[in-house]
């Protein structure tokens, strides 16, 4: 937080607007907040994090060393995460969140062409096989998914499945769906 870069769960999201400046207080609010409700724990240990969210201690404590290693090394083999968002956890407060997964979307996915076709390793169409939504691959381009474009996920999922099912029948969806002049 302190270096103003955000990112991740709820900072970046809930109080700043996209493309608006980064603001330290309104994010310590949020935090404060969750806190309050019991939505985010505190410690300024991380043995103590650990037994208030019910990890055992050691095996939390050597996670935490061991995603530092990876920050001072400036590359995170074991996940992926870019190295100029890489962060070591040294500094107490030390803050945890329970996160329950869900699938909005992929950064991966099946590659596909414009009629919504899988594609094969050589980038040939395989015969009646269509894909569309979280499914379709190559719509984040970089691997990174912008998570503060409401409804992102869900667009794609209409628009292309709307265009897969027509030329999954054996229809024309460029033809049978008109071009809308923005």
């Amino acid at each position: 937080m302190d270096a103003g870069i955000g990112g991740g769960l709820q900072w970046g999201q809930l109080t700043q607007r996209i493309g608006g400046e980064y603001s330290l207080e309104a994010q310590q609010a949020v935090l404060e907040g969750e806190v309050e409700q019991g939505l985010t724990f505190e410690s300024d240990t991380l043995e103590g994090l650990a037994e208030q969210i019910g990890c055992d201690p050691a095996v939390f404590v050597a996670t935490v060393e061991r995603y530092n290693e990876l920050c001072v090394q400036g590359d995170d083999v074991d996940f992926g995460k870019r190295a100029e968002i890489l962060a070591p956890i040294v500094q107490p407060p030390f803050y945890a969140g329970h996160l329950q997964a869900c699938l909005l979307t992929m950064c991966g996915g099946l590659r596909q062409d414009l009629e919504c076709r899988v594609l094969d390793i050589d980038d040939q169409p395989i015969e009646g096989l269509y894909v569309a939504g979280s499914s379709a691959g190559d719509f984040f381009g970089a691997g990174d998914y912008p998570t503060f474009v409401a409804g992102i996920g869900h667009g794609r999922c209409v628009t292309f499945g709307r265009m897969a099912g027509i030329n999954a029948a054996g229809g024309n969806a460029h033809e049978q769906i008109p071009s809308i002049d923005i």
